[in-house]
């Protein structure tokens, strides 16, 4: 008898498997990172089919299968902000939590980072995202050692005492990107 697992989620990757199936990367505020097959979705009667929207707040239904998850059930939150972050930084900002958390580890703070996808719009917004990734895994460096990292500005708007206007600059985005790499690499996650 097979044991069914309900969580609340966002689908950060879809990719498609064989003939049929789908590969479905969620980030669950019950286990962290998931790893969901959706056998079948890809048929044109699948029940699943029209759920998989990337970047959605969704509830799911899964059990494990013999080698991976498999995906039971999934509906799109109602009452949940549902609007549509910026693709661009929507795709930019599941790529570098997806590089980051590669297994099943709940974190409520990583949790509540990623509930903040839904209000992504602007560098500003991915920019602040991927900091408070950073401090939810445990990576960012303290108050004390950010300037090793980065400049003044970008310390003043990662510790809340400035803005962000310096991120509008292409230059200042590049130095800001090149210290997140940096804190990665200090770290020994490849960038």
């Amino acid at each position: 008898m097979s044991t069914y697992y309900t969580s609340e989620a966002y689908i950060l990757r879809s990719y498609p498997i064989g003939e049929a199936d789908r590969m479905v990367i969620f980030y669950t505020k019950t286990w962290g990172r998931v790893d969901v097959i959706a056998k079948g979705i890809r048929h044109e009667k699948s029940k699943l089919r029209g759920h998989v929207i990337l970047w959605a707040p969704v509830r799911i239904t899964v059990t494990v299968g013999r080698d991976v998850w498999r995906l039971i059930d999934i509906e799109v939150m109602q009452g949940v902000d549902s609007s549509r972050p910026e693709s661009f930084y929507a795709a930019q900002f599941c790529a570098f939590l997806l590089k980051l958390v590669t297994e099943r580890e709940e974190s409520l703070d990583l949790w509540r980072t990623v509930e903040l996808l839904q209000q992504l719009n602007s560098y500003e917004r991915l920019a602040a995202l991927k900091i408070r990734t950073l401090l939810a895994l445990g990576l960012c460096p303290d108050r004390t050692m950010l300037t090793q990292f980065f400049g003044k500005r970008a310390v003043q708007f990662i510790v809340g005492a400035g803005d962000a206007v310096f991120l509008a600059d292409p230059v200042e985005v590049a130095h800001f990107e090149a210290a997140i790499e940096r804190i990665l690499a200090a770290n020994h996650i490849r960038a």
